[in-house]
């Protein structure tokens, strides 16, 4: 059972890892760079709650698996109580940005382009902005903290010369 719990929480952290990159470094910078700065907004904004629902999911999902590996691996699991709680604040931060920040940004950009809408409009869109980028930045980083204790928790019982399996030493294997 541990090794399906273990597999579940590689799984969902590889996927909001890879989403939270891949949209990033990728998608967002094609977008704005391909598109005009309304059009790339649109389909950012059609992008958007599919993203959030991914992360949703996989943070639900890292914070339980978590909690159930540190419950079976007690008292030794301390690394999964620590990954329980950084995946929940990374949790936190995205349910607040898809939760909060998006649907007040969504309401401001319909307004945006609008002639007759006045100059802070796009201040507060901006701000709104500035703080989802903070926000899938926290994720981002906390992301990557788990990465991290995932690979301690996994590599703490390997130790030179010591045979992981009859086949070889490779700790991958």
């Amino acid at each position: 059972m541990s090794w399906l719990l273990l597999w579940v929480h590689l799984l969902a952290l590889a996927a909001w890892l890879g989403e939270t990159i891949f949209f990033g470094a990728i998608v967002a910078p094609a977008l704005f760079g391909g598109l005009g700065r309304e059009q790339a907004g649109a389909v950012v904004a059609l992008l958007f709650p599919g993203y959030y629902a991914l992360g949703y999911v996989s943070g639900t999902l890292l914070v339980v698996t978590a909690l159930a590996l540190w419950r079976r691996a007690r008292p030794a699991g301390g690394l999964w109580l620590v990954a329980a709680l950084v995946a929940g604040l990374s949790l936190a931060a995205c349910l607040f940005a898809g939760l909060v920040v998006l649907p007040e940004a969504d309401a401001l950009r319909a307004q945006l382009h609008d002639p007759a809408a006045p100059a802070a409009l796009q201040a507060l869109f901006d701000d709104l902005h500035r703080r989802a980028v903070q926000l899938n930045g926290a994720v981002l980083v906390g992301n990557l903290v788990l990465a991290a204790l995932l690979a301690a928790r996994l590599s703490g019982g390997v130790r030179p010369g010591r045979r992981l399996s009859s086949y070889s030493t490779d700790p991958l294997l």
